[in-house]
């Protein structure tokens, strides 16, 4: 009888430490954000709805209250008070975060790790981030308004140079651009000089263009059929336009999402971005019989009638 006793015991904590360890999933609910058990479920298991909130990321989801951005935990306790008027998912530890006009990171404690002093930031991956900053010399970088750069976790450069355009690391390596010149940067912070030996570094255009399935139509109706228009905005007559880049990868998938520089309220710009982060796969475009990468931006119109 003990030793029956003992292995009941065994499979019950084993049920309970899964439920604890289970991610809650979220769904929209007539304009709420809410967390459910899973993507099937209708029961919540967090019992409050958010004006806003993303997915789950590294133990904690962004949420909002009163137009300040804070974290929960999966069991909906507040372990990052809304206090930011930004901020991203958790993403190799470190957050980034709006405090008046500049973005900084933060840590799980909500500890500042990297002061304010970008004018837009993006998620690490892999210890290196990308950020953005006012030009800093037009004679190199012409007359382009902002320009990006790469920081370690440390908050320093990785490489001592920034770029008017850029494209995320994958496999290590970043394709970056100053101007029309196409560089390939890895993570060591080692930039070396793109060319094309058969085009002579120009580089072409697509020859054949993604397709998403349907037609543009089609993305067009996925986009607006499933863009929430959240309620906060709506309850205080929030307006505007959020521009979000994508890439359309060589095998279809839409990778390296990011919002650009946008006059729009952050709570859109999230819910913009949300959007674009669930769209299916593409067709991938082509080049000489070639998948390539292919760039895009789409604009999402928030506006009230």
């Amino acid at each position: 009888m003990k030793k029956l006793g003992l292995i009941i015991f065994i499979i019950l904590f084993s049920i309970v430490v899964f439920s604890q360890n289970s991610t809650p999933v979220l769904k929209i609910k007539k304009g709420y954000y809410i967390f459910v058990k899973n993507a099937n479920s209708r029961k919540k298991v967090i019992p409050e709805e958010f004006y806003f909130a993303n997915d789950f990321s590294e133990g904690f989801a962004l949420i909002i209250d009163n137009f300040k951005f804070g974290f929960i935990n999966k069991l909906g306790g507040i372990v990052i008070p809304c206090q930011y008027k930004d901020a991203g998912d958790f993403s190799d530890s470190l957050a980034y975060f709006l405090d008046d006009s500049l973005y900084g990171y933060i840590d799980k404690s909500g500890t500042v790790i990297i002061e304010p002093q970008f004018l837009k930031a993006y998620d690490f991956k892999n210890g290196i981030a990308a950020i953005m900053i006012n030009n800093p010399d037009t004679l190199i970088y012409k007359k382009r308004k902002n320009v990006y750069g790469f920081i370690k976790r440390d908050g320093s450069l990785l490489i001592n140079k920034y770029f008017t355009d850029i494209r995320h690391f994958q496999d290590s390596i970043a394709a970056v651009w100053v101007n029309k010149k196409q560089y390939m940067l890895s993570i060591y912070g080692e930039l070396t000089e793109h060319i094309d030996e058969k085009n002579k570094g120009i580089k072409l255009i697509e020859e054949i263009k993604p397709e998403f399935l349907g037609g543009d139509i089609a993305l067009l109706n996925f986009i607006s059929s499933n863009t929430n228009y959240p309620n906060l905005a709506k309850e205080n007559g929030i307006q505007g336009k959020s521009y979000i880049s994508f890439t359309v990868s060589k095998t279809g998938e839409v990778i390296d999402e990011r919002i650009e520089i946008s006059n729009s309220h952050p709570i859109l710009n999230k819910e913009a971005l949300r959007v674009i982060k669930a769209l299916p796969n593409f067709k991938p475009g082509y080049q000489e019989n070639k998948a390539v990468d292919v760039r895009f931006q789409v604009p999402i119109n928030f506006t009230l009638y």
